[in-house]
Parts: C-alpha cells; structure tokens; sequence
C-alpha cells in the first residue's frame, strides 16, 4: 500500500512538472509568433497574422467541441466514441472556415495565412482528444511533453522560414507542418499504449456525445467571441496597424488565462470525483484553491503590467506603445476575470449545467455585438479594451451567482 502511495505522489509530480512545462512553453509560442512577425514583417503583415490567429482560436472551439474535461468527466462512452465524434467536429470546423473565406471574400494573402493557422488548430483539437485518454490513464507527463516538443518544434521552423524567406505564409504552413510531425509521431505514439482494442463505438453513441455536447460547445464558443469581439471592431472599422496594437497589447492577458487555465487542469479529476460523490466541503474547497492559483498568477501579471509591461513589450516588438499602459492594464484586469470564468465553465460542466451556461453567453453576445463597434469608433483601442473588460466582468459574476446557487442546491 506504502509503494502504492510512493508511486501515486511520484506520478504526480511528474504530472504536474510536466504539464506546467508544456503548457507554458505552449502558451509563450502564441506571444513569440506575434514578436518574430512584428519584428521581420513590419505592423501590417502582424496585423494579418493577428486576425488570422485570433480566427483560428475562434473556430478550434467547433473542433474541440465538448473539449477535454467533458471527455474525461463521462464514463458511459468508449475513448474511441469521442475520437470518432472528434474527427466529425475537426471536419465541421475547416467547413466553417471555408464558408468564411468565401463570405468575406478575403484576400489571398489573408486567406492562406488564415487556413494554414486552421489547420494548425485543426490538428490542436485532434490532438486534445488524444490527451484525454492519456489524461483518464494519470499521464499528464506525456501531455507535457507533447506540448514542449511542439511549441519548440513550431516556433524553432517559423522563426527560420520567416528570417530566411520574409513570408509569413511559407512560416505558417511551416508551424502546422511542425505541429503535425509530433502528433504522429508522439501523441498517436503514446495513445497506442493506452486505447483499448476491444473497443466498442457506434455511430448513435457518436450523435448522442454530440448532441449533449452542443451547449458546452456553444458556451465555450461564445465565451471566445466575447474574448475576440473586440478585434472583431477593429477588423470592421479600424486598421491593421490597429489590429497588431491590441494583438500585441491582447498577447500577454492570453498568455496569463492560458497559463492559468493549465494551472488548474490537474486539479479537474478530483473536483469531478468529489462532485460526484457530493462532498460538498472539499468540492468548494478544491475551487477555491484552484481561484487561489489563479490570482497568484494574476495578480503578477497585472503588476508586472502596471510597472514594466509597457517597457517589456516595446523591447521585444519594437513598436512604440507608450500611449497604453493604462489600456494595458485594463486588458489584464479583464484577462484575470476571464480566468475566474474558466474555472466556472469547468465546474458547471461538472455539474452537467450547460444550458444555463448557453443562456448567459447568448444575453451577453448580444450585448457586446450591439455596443462593440460603437465603443471603437469613438474611442478606438480604449474603447476596445472597455468592452473586453466589462463584457469579462458581466461573464464572471453572472457565473459566480449560478454556480453558488446550484452548489448550494445540490452539495448541501
């Protein structure tokens, strides 16, 4: 039984490290892809490679569809079940992003760098559903390690491409062709060893994950536009140059709910356990540490934007930001309660309450789809960062409340 113990507390450990390291080093290449475009391609192309990824994170949602925790949560479903609705939802998303291109008629320029940050998505999404096994079998530390090979590999190929050919194009689909090596090389490598031959999956028991999934798809998909509605108004009524300002202003709150959101992901496991055992003391305590975690990270990096963000970012773009610090520091006070929302949306999908969570995303879109274009066209970059702070703030309470009351109801 001592071993047994001796071997959990290792694993976990390595869980942990690993996961941290991966997550990290998976969260930075988002920030490192906008600094090596600002610095080699200039404002306008960072401003392409801006929308084209904030695009990208957008639509990886309709990929992911219920997304990991709900994978790991059920147990009536075969591994195999959710793979196979994975390839549908992943199939779903690149049919999206054509209708998209076709609609809006993007350049072509525009267009290849937006599929190629797709498809780069794309194989994200697949490979999440892969993680989920590894997840549900206590390997965390092979997650971790999958992820600080691609963020290495990916950012290692775009940087040479960009340097040697000035193309973000050619860097892009360089990126996803990393991306797409260590997936088949690792993930699916990794994943063998745990799936289960015997296996059994229907197309019924696909419909019926995609069905109960599609409110927890719909929320985390709202719940991103919300993030990006922002560069949504600057994309109809400003310019790129514009665009790569709140990209570049954007990066570092991305960075920070990332950063967060891996933080909390180990903790997930033991908050279904205990939901599902109704020890309501622990359930609310585990939150609380999870919140807890959350704001050490942010309420660093509000500080850290507050004295030397502006600084710090100004060094490694090279683009003079010193007109906002105060949209800075905005941006991360509305990040961390995006951070706080995350854990929420966790936890109320924990608790099977997705329609609700559907219900409070769909009011508050609205909302932002009536006023964000107004906010920036009188009051540009500023009115965009008060319409992302408000719009988080709304989404956090409103969750708060929702959670406190249906844990009040069913833990107590």
């Amino acid at each position: 039984m001592k071993k047994t113990e001796n071997q959990n507390s290792i694993q976990f450990r390595k869980n942990f490290i690993w996961n941290l390291t991966g997550t990290t080093i998976n969260t930075l290449t988002s920030l490192l892809y906008m600094i090596i475009v600002t610095r080699i391609n200039g404002l306008e192309d960072a401003g392409i490679f801006s929308f084209a990824f904030s695009n990208a994170c957008v639509l990886v949602v309709i990929g992911m569809y219920m997304g990991r925790t709900y994978q790991i949560n059920d147990v009536r479903f075969s591994d195999k079940v959710f793979i196979q609705s994975r390839k549908v939802t992943c199939f779903l998303m690149l049919l999206i992003s054509f209708g998209m291109i076709v609609l809006y008629r993007y350049p072509l320029e525009r267009t290849i760098v937006f599929l190629a940050w797709i498809f780069y998505k794309m194989i994200d999404a697949f490979s999440d559903v892969l993680y989920g096994v590894l997840h549900k079998n206590d390997r965390l530390d092979y997650v971790g390690k999958s992820l600080t090979l691609k963020g290495i590999f990916s950012v290692i190929l775009f940087i040479v491409l960009d340097y040697f050919f000035k193309d973000i194009i050619i860097a892009s689909v360089g990126a996803c062709a990393a991306m797409l090596i260590v997936t088949l090389l690792w993930d699916y490598r990794y994943y063998r060893q745990y799936r289960d031959e015997e296996e059994n999956w229907s197309v019924k028991e696909c419909i019926t994950v995609l069905k109960e999934g599609a409110f927890v798809c719909a929320t985390t998909l709202m719940s991103t536009y919300l993030v990006n509605a922002s560069k949504y108004a600057i994309e109809a009524g400003g310019t790129d140059s514009e665009q790569a300002v709140y990209g570049i202003l954007a990066m570092p709150a991305t960075a920070m709910v990332l950063a967060g959101q891996y933080l909390i992901q180990p903790m997930l496991m033991r908050v279904s356990y205990l939901y599902r055992k109704r020890q309501g003391k622990p359930f609310v305590r585990t939150i609380l540490i999870m919140g807890a975690a959350l704001s050490g990270v942010g309420i660093a990096g509000v500080i850290c934007a507050a004295t030397i963000g502006i600084p710090f970012l100004e060094l490694i773009y090279g683009v003079n930001l010193s007109a906002y610090r105060t949209d800075l520091i905005i941006i991360m006070c509305g990040a961390l309660a995006y951070g706080y929302a995350t854990i929420l949306i966790n936890i109320l999908t924990i608790m099977e309450k997705t329609k609700i969570q559907t219900a409070c995303f769909s009011c508050i879109s609205v909302l932002v789809l009536l006023f964000s274009g107004t906010a920036v066209r009188y009051a540009g970059i500023r009115g965009a960062v008060l319409v992302y702070l408000i719009s988080m703030l709304t989404a956090f309470v409103s969750l708060l409340l929702i959670t406190a009351r249906n844990i009040k109801k069913e833990c107590f």
